[in-house]
């Protein structure tokens, strides 16, 4: 096999265990009401001020499928990291948000 058709069967063999593991079988509105809770209490700002952490975006980086919910929850988006990440993220966010 080519490198790409490798890469392909490695990225469906992950995504299949990741299915079959518990965390990967939570339901969908579980995993929005977790995310909810880790965007308010994990913020990427301070009372201080702002920080450089992304603080609960990491989510976004767990899997597909928790990038797929948290991409898809609008009330995620609805408190824009200019400080923590750039002006940029700014339009990014508020699409999001919708």
């Amino acid at each position: 096999l080519d490198d790409k058709a490798m890469s392909v069967a490695r990225l469906a063999l992950r995504q299949q265990r990741n299915s079959l593991l518990p965390v990967g079988r939570l339901p969908t509105e579980l995993l929005r009401i977790i995310f909810a809770f880790s965007s308010e209490t994990d913020r990427a700002w301070t009372e201080e001020g702002p920080t450089t952490k992304i603080g609960w975006l990491t989510v976004t980086h767990v899997c597909q499928r928790w990038r797929y919910v948290a991409l898809e929850h609008p009330g995620l988006w609805t408190h824009i990291c200019v400080h923590a990440l750039g002006p940029g993220w700014a339009n990014a966010f508020a699409e999001r948000a919708r």
